[in-house]
């Protein structure tokens, strides 16, 4: 698309966040979350549309959408994913391995496996989880953006097919004055419509300007506007030819607040996408917001905690029944109310007349049981979130490790595409932060990492000079010199030439790239069963000890094997044979 008119635009931006479908998946989402974090029924909110009679308000509630959230998310964010980065150029991957190793790094730093966790609840629970990838503070920055600010061009189902996209977040006028200075101050308070009521972003409390929030919308255009025709100079007889380019090549970023434009900038980022990744629960086809647990089960939780309110107020009743009392009695019905709960009491009841009977109370139809046995039952079958994947047996009979493992194989049925979505979003985000970090790594960076138990240290830097560092052959003891190098030194003298032919006279290099995430890598390991197939394929000479090791991850396995080498060494030896003695010198 071309933004030629930036009023217009604002408008339709303005237009597609205010539209009906977006309020009314914003009031959804944030009743989905008020289920979550059991507000809901904390509150006594409407069913169905009804007020709940104050008689049959209760505090018992069973939050199913809670514990299945809270089986799912753990289950798919239990590891740490594994990546394999890989350089387009072959010649290039000694080199990029830094930029893996700056990856594993970067992960930890920035404590993404909490932010994957919190991006996975939001989808969960929303439907939609959103990652936004920036460069901030000399180093990648990454948010995880609450889905009811995120705003999207209409009629795409994957985010980086899109035109546009971006958030509307509300902010204190004070950061908008401070943040854009010159543009900020015609930003007037008391005039922004587009404030939603439902759910408040900003918890803290403010003073003077700041209690006083605007919503800022910050997008991203894929802007296909050409700049000014460039004209090259003639070679020879050859006419001078023009040609046109991008004006926005890696897209435009666009701020606004009441129609007003806070700054108009070209994208910073090389790698020309948007600097948001998309996370789904499930993908609904067609729509770029997708759908979460609640989506399918809430009214089944709504139905069975309804049930069971009133099962709850029919046991109240049934251990504190309603009373009949003969007026003739000469009991006062006030002071047994107020006196009958204390016990101990002794009532003087007039002659001839019956005293105080609890009112009996009708049995519970066997078909109101039978309901709230069979419903958690359908909300499994739908959630797919059954008693195996919350580490309940099946059955009470014992079971052997192979039933174990194939009810386990058999629960990741459902959570498999969740895996591939994760999986999916993880890609994109590794893209994202690889390039950028290749694009503003300019000075070396030194880091660290702890593998096998021990602390390895190393460097990343996008200058040519530290590729050729990195990539230049050498043996123990320095760098290799000359032509005349030995056969196992060959391909790797002949990757350093290929890399100084590459980099020709340029100061920074950029490799165009790949990633692998590793199926399933996410998930839990059943480390028992894993173990046996390892354990029976080392029998059949089919793996060596080595890949038993790093199979399961058993710390310095390097040493382990070393020592492993050392002792079938020690044992092939015949015995009572003598390491060689050097010659004496011969005597006078």
């Amino acid at each position: 698309m071309i933004v030629d008119d930036l009023g217009k635009f604002q408008q339709l931006v303005e237009k597609r966040y205010n539209s009906p479908e977006y309020k009314d998946r914003r009031k959804k989402q944030s009743r989905f979350l008020k289920y979550y974090s059991g507000k809901y029924w904390q509150e006594q909110e409407q069913t169905y549309g009804d007020e709940v009679e104050s008689s049959q308000r209760t505090p018992v509630s069973c939050n199913y959408i809670f514990s299945t959230i809270q089986t799912i998310a753990p289950l798919l964010t239990d590891n740490r994913p594994i990546w394999y980065l890989r350089a387009r150029k072959y010649f290039l991957q000694r080199f990029f391995q830094t930029y893996a190793d700056g990856l594993d790094y970067l992960w930890d730093k920035l404590e993404m496996d909490m932010q994957l966790f919190k991006a996975v609840l939001y989808s969960l629970i929303m439907g939609l989880g959103v990652f936004k990838v920036y460069w901030r503070n000399k180093e990648v920055a990454i948010d995880v953006v609450d889905p009811r600010t995120f705003v999207c061009a209409d009629g795409y189902d994957d985010n980086w097919d899109a035109p546009w996209q971006g958030t509307a977040t509300q902010k204190p006028l004070s950061w908008v004055r401070q943040r854009f200075p010159k543009t900020g101050k015609d930003i007037k308070p008391g005039t922004d419509s587009t404030i939603d009521g439902e759910f408040d972003l900003v918890d803290r409390k403010e003073v003077e300007l700041q209690s006083q929030k605007v919503t800022v919308f910050e997008i991203w255009v894929k802007d296909d506007a050409a700049a000014a025709a460039m004209k090259e100079e003639a070679v020879g007889t050859e006419k001078k030819k023009s040609k046109t380019k991008k004006k926005y090549p890696n897209g435009r970023i666009l701020t606004f607040a009441q129609g007003k434009m806070l700054e108009d900038k070209p994208s910073p980022f090389n790698h020309g996408k948007p600097n948001f990744v998309t996370l789904y629960d499930y993908i609904m086809p067609g729509d770029v917001f997708g759908m979460g647990e609640p989506d399918q089960i809430e009214s089944m939780v709504l139905e069975y905690n309804m049930v069971l309110r009133k099962l709850a107020q029919y046991v109240r009743d049934y251990v504190d029944p309603d009373w009949a009392i003969d007026s003739s009695s000469g009991i006062d019905p006030k002071k047994f109310k107020d006196e009958r709960k204390g016990g101990d009491n002794v009532w003087e009841i007039n002659p001839g007349s019956n005293p105080p009977v609890p009112l009996q109370m009708a049995a519970i139809n066997r078909s109101v049981l039978d309901f709230l046995t069979g419903l958690p039952g359908l909300i499994e079958e739908v959630s797919g979130n059954t008693k195996v994947t919350k580490g309940m047996a099946e059955k009470k009979q014992r079971q052997t490790a192979g039933e174990i493992a194939t009810l386990i194989e058999s629960s990741y049925t459902r959570t498999r595409q969740r895996v591939r979505n994760l999986e999916s979003s993880i890609k994109r985000l590794s893209y994202l932060m690889v390039d950028i970090m290749q694009q503003n790594y300019k000075d070396e960076r030194p880091y660290t990492l702890v593998r096998d138990g021990e602390v390895q240290a190393g460097s990343i830097s996008n200058s040519a000079e530290f590729a050729k560092r990195t990539m230049e052959p050498q043996k123990p003891g320095g760098f290799i010199k000359g032509r005349e190098v030995k056969e196992e030194y060959k391909q790797e003298l002949a990757d350093f030439e290929k890399l100084v032919e590459y980099l020709g006279g340029d100061d920074t290099i950029y490799v165009d790239f790949d990633i692998e995430i590793q199926t399933n890598s996410t998930l839990p390991t059943d480390k028992q069963s894993v173990a046996n197939l390892m354990l029976r394929l080392l029998e059949m000479k089919a793996v060596d000890p080595q890949a038993v090791l790093e199979t399961l991850r058993i710390p310095k396995t390097e040493e382990i094997v070393a020592r492993m080498a050392e002792q079938q060494q020690a044992q092939q030896q015949p015995q009572g044979a003598q390491m060689p003695q050097p010659p004496q010198e011969a005597t006078q």
